[in-house]
């Protein structure tokens, strides 16, 4: 019984510490990125004239939109970090590298989802 307890105890445990962490989904992913092909500047963070309030107010639209598709709820200032830290850079840098090695080798270049060639397009990278 005692090790029961203690199986139960450390799996909620586990899962408390996990729940901070928050995954954007692919659906969100999908429609953030739809946003920003109509406001490219602010994917590109051009501010274009705008003031740092502006930029903000927009951010916040965007997460406002992101959230009505469910969790992770965030602000706007959350969704601009997650754009920011998008990993589409990482591997077109890796896959150009790829293309530049020589020699023999297994082929280590990855494969980009529709979304990532959407942002890919939209950054113009």
């Amino acid at each position: 019984m005692d090790l029961n307890k203690k199986y139960t105890s450390t799996l909620q445990e586990d899962l408390r510490r996990f729940s901070r962490f928050k995954v954007t989904t692919e659906k969100q992913f999908d429609e953030m990125i739809q946003i920003l092909q109509m406001n490219q500047n602010l994917a590109r963070g051009y501010s274009n004239g705008l003031k740092k309030i502006n930029i903000k107010e927009e951010w916040n639209k965007v997460g406002a939109k992101l959230n009505i598709l469910g969790p992770p709820v965030r602000t706007g200032e959350a969704c601009m970090k997650v754009w920011a830290e998008y990993k589409l850079r990482k591997k077109l840098v890796h896959n150009k590298a790829e293309c530049r090695a020589t020699g023999g080798g297994p082929f280590k270049q990855f494969t980009l989802s529709d979304t990532e060639e959407a942002a890919s397009r939209l950054l113009q990278l």
